[in-house]
């Protein structure tokens, strides 16, 4: 398995994703519960099947782009810490592969800022 770090895009749908598409909301892929903080694997010609692990909360960034494909930013700041608890990231990522979970690649990335 390999290791990749981007910026998010809107990744496709594939089972067991859900997708909230509400209209007064941009558009959210997840897995289905327990998972928090990861998504997919998605597919990619170039990566093969890659699981996304989202590191930063939802639209927490350092700009606010008019033209961001996630939305208006609402939490602007550049400070660099911990947002979301390591510990939690990585026992998800070990219950992911102990339920046979399988990709090629692990792409690290945040709701906004890549």
């Amino acid at each position: 398995m390999g290791l990749l770090v981007f910026g998010r895009g809107s990744p496709p749908c594939e089972w067991p994703m859900r997708v909230d598409t509400e209209p007064s909301k941009p558009l959210n892929v997840r897995m289905t519960p327990p998972y928090r903080f990861l998504f997919g694997p998605v597919p990619s010609r170039r990566l093969g099947r890659s699981l996304g692990i989202d590191l930063v909360p939802f639209k927490t960034c350092s700009l606010d782009c008019v033209f961001c494909e996630v939305g208006r930013t609402t939490c602007l700041t550049a400070e660099r810490r911990e947002y979301v608890p390591t510990g939690e990231v990585l026992r998800e990522i070990e219950a992911w592969l102990h339920a046979g979970g399988q990709a090629d690649f692990i792409t690290l990335a945040g709701s906004g800022e890549p």
